[in-house]
């Protein structure tokens, strides 16, 4: 027997090195993609109306030290985080969406450790899903909460399963920083506590009200204690529902102002800031008196290894409210106003933006984005739901069970709320993903065995594609006497129809007789699903980089324009010329300060509001919107080049009134589904050009005129 090579002696002999390159390779890859596709070209793209806010907030942080938290722009973790980055590395588009990517690129590494509930295939699917995904993909790239949200609710996700297998220490620990970090974050943490509260006390229900010799769940990596199954009994899931609803409690303190008739957004006065301290503090007692009466029932009747350990719960929460002080009192330099606003403020102010509804989006619109952007986990998704309904006498496995509640809850909370924003779908997409991969992975797995060895297997993954390419190109007519261009191509459209069906027929013909029906079943739905992964990555890459910034994508909300970079170009050009002056540059009213400020954030500027006077005239640069226009331009006169430029521009919206009853039409008329579909496929607006977009928000550009062609951006 010959020995082993000297290169090969610190790998044991079960051919680990081997089995290392396939489990880990995939994943170097699969991150490596997903860092590339996070941060190249970063900067390119203007910013938004929220993301200039976000920006200038934490510019203002970092150079001033000063930060003021208000739960309009959400919780203060953004922008500390942001503030650390332009101190170490400057401020610029790019760094200002620097950990947004690296959020991006964290959920995708997160997904590898729900390997033990979903399994190799599933989880790797997951993170595949993730890195494709157009939704989270976007989002990535922009400044916002909700990639953070992401992040962090994957972190609280993992310690729950873990403490629900085995009540450890560092599971609870792990709960309490995913739930504070989601505090600090966003107010959308109170939809996902409930939802995960709500799951929390159903699995205890559920399991307390099991027969008494009923096995636990069938998942081989799912280790539950005897305990959770015994009649009437209570486990690590009661644990954990109780513990977040006591750390919490004092968030609530909005709902106990408004009960007591006090305004919950008066966080200025000192009368407000006294009510809400004291409605904060009396829910802080309730919330200990509720943890140390529920410590004390569990401490009678547990086994010693599940009782939940007391010390550690209180360790957990002052854990937990640390951070929320640090951060909304921005370090302890605005803690009185902080305190407040932060932890009563947030749900009070969000509640009463239900009653505005901004935006006025109907209760499908999620469904919509859903099914324009994550069809591909959507579908996964009803696959899983559905399997799992025809085979109901198998227990489904624990991930299953609470990706379906969260994602279904998810669906349900943000259409039933008042306000509907775009970005709010990465909450929907990433339980959808978890989902989906859970079907996507046994399936995967149970063709393996088909389509490898069995090569007429793949002649039925080639339907779907074949029959997709047939129906795009099917031609409204088929002239075969006309001479014309169209002629001519409605004729190669139908060629190419009845090539797709004659090679879509050949091969059913050559590959039927040799395959079971299951087979063919499941090559035609795999090739579905190839179909719909090159679709997923093509409309991903159309939005994140060539759509980025147009409002033909329904994504890019109330987004800054092409123009606005090239008057930032303006304005620094006219900053360098004017070098040694002491006058402003650029003079700007109130409706241009965002996403202007962002950009004047080191020039010379003169914010003028609304009042316009013969101040902004030693600016060579103005900038105004409609109602300073008249103004403006009478004080300019001649003297000024004026130019009207696109600042902001919203995603057309005839859907919120035609869509639905429009359906019968789309059914009937040809056109109809002819212009529905370019709109889908290729973001194509037949007679609105982007010249005159009917959703956007203009300015108006005064130059002076012995500046104006000196100003030009592109003779840099």
């Amino acid at each position: 027997m010959n020995a082993r090579p000297e290169s090969l002696k610190h790998f044991p002999r079960n051919g680990s090195a081997a089995w290392a390159l396939e489990r880990w390779i995939p994943w170097l890859i699969l991150l490596a993609v997903a860092f590339v596709s996070r941060f190249y070209g970063l900067g390119e793209r203007a910013l938004s109306h929220d993301e200039s806010m976000h920006a200038w907030y934490s510019w203002a942080f970092a150079t001033s030290g000063r930060y003021a938290h208000h739960p309009m722009t959400h919780g203060p973790l953004l922008f500390h985080l942001n503030a650390l980055v332009f101190r170490l590395l400057g401020a610029s588009d790019t760094t200002a969406r620097l950990m947004p990517a690296l959020a991006g690129v964290g959920v995708v590494a997160g997904l590898l450790f729900f390997q033990r509930w979903l399994g190799r295939t599933a989880a790797f699917l997951a993170a595949a899903l993730a890195v494709l995904s157009p939704t989270l993909l976007f989002y990535s790239r922009y400044i916002r909460n909700d990639l953070y949200m992401a992040l962090f609710a994957l972190i609280w996700v993992y310690g729950l399963l873990r403490y629900i297998e085995t009540p450890r220490r560092a599971w609870l620990a792990l709960v309490a920083l995913g739930m504070a970090l989601s505090f600090a974050c966003k107010e959308t943490v109170f939809i996902t506590g409930l939802i995960f509260g709500g799951w929390l006390v159903a699995l205890t229900l559920v399991r307390a009200l099991a027969p008494p010799g009923r096995p636990p769940p069938n998942n081989a990596s799912e280790s539950v204690s005897a305990v959770e199954h015994a009649p009437f009994s209570v486990g690590p899931a009661a644990d954990l529902a109780v513990f977040m609803l006591c750390t919490a409690l004092p968030f609530a303190a909005a709902l106990g102002l408004q009960a007591c008739g006090w305004d919950p957004c008066d966080w200025l006065t000192p009368l407000g800031q006294y009510r809400a301290l004291g409605m904060q503090a009396a829910l802080a007692l309730a919330g200990l008196a509720g943890a140390a009466g529920w410590l004390r029932f569990r401490q009678r009747g547990a086994p010693r290894e599940t009782r939940p350990p007391a010390r550690w719960w209180l360790i957990c929460a002052a854990g937990f409210w640390l951070l929320q002080v640090i951060l909304y009192t921005s370090v302890f330099t605005n803690l009185g106003v902080g305190a407040v606003s932060g932890v009563s403020g947030g749900l009070g102010y969000w509640l009463a933006q239900h009653g505005v509804q901004r935006a006025g989006q109907p209760w499908f619109y999620y469904l919509m984005l859903a099914a324009l952007y994550e069809f591909l986990p959507l579908l996964l998704a009803a696959g899983a739901v559905v399997r799992f309904f025809i085979r109901r006498r198998e227990q489904p496995p624990l991930l299953v069970s609470f990706c379906a509640v969260w994602a279904l809850a998810a669906f349900a909370a943000y259409s039933l709320a008042g306000e509907k924003m775009p970005w709010l779908l990465v909450h929907i997409t990433l339980p959808l993903i978890l989902l989906g991969a859970v079907w996507a992975g046994g399936f995967i797995e149970r063709c393996a065995k088909d389509f490898v060895p069995r090569g007429p297997a793949l002649a039925w993954m080639a339907c779907a594609p074949l029959i997709f390419y047939a129906l795009i190109n099917l031609p409204a007519t088929v002239p075969f006497t006309g001479r014309t261009l169209a002629d001519a191509h409605a004729r190669l459209q139908a060629l190419r129809v009845l090539a797709a069906g004659l090679l879509l027929g050949w091969l059913v013909w050559r590959s039927t007789p040799r395959l079971t029906a299951a087979v063919q079943r499941r090559g035609l739905i795999a090739g579905s699903l190839a179909l719909l992964v090159f679709l997923t990555a093509r409309t991903a890459f159309q939005l994140a980089f060539v759509n980025y910034d147009l409002p033909i994508e329904p994504l890019v909300y109330a987004h800054g324009t092409p123009d606005l970079t090239r008057t930032a170009r303006r304005a620094e050009r006219l900053q360098r010329l004017c070098a040694g002056r002491d006058t402003p540059v650029v003079a700007y009213d109130d409706q241009s300060t965002w996403p202007f400020i962002w950009y004047f954030r080191q020039m010379r500027a003169c914010a003028f509001g609304n009042r316009v006077s013969s101040e902004i005239l030693s600016a060579p640069l103005i900038l105004c919107g409609d109602a300073q226009l008249a103004a403006v331009r009478a004080l300019t006169g001649t003297n000024y080049v004026e130019e009207a430029i696109n600042a902001l521009w919203w995603p057309q919206d005839g859907y919120k009134h035609g869509l639905l009853n429009n359906a019968g039409r789309l059914v009937r008329e040809r056109e109809q589904r002819r212009w529905l579909w370019r709109v889908v496929a290729f973001r194509e607006y037949p007679g609105s050009p982007l010249a005159t977009w009917p959703k956007r928000r203009s300015a108006y550009l005064f130059i002076r005129r012995e500046w104006a062609a000196r100003a030009d951006p592109d003779e840099d």
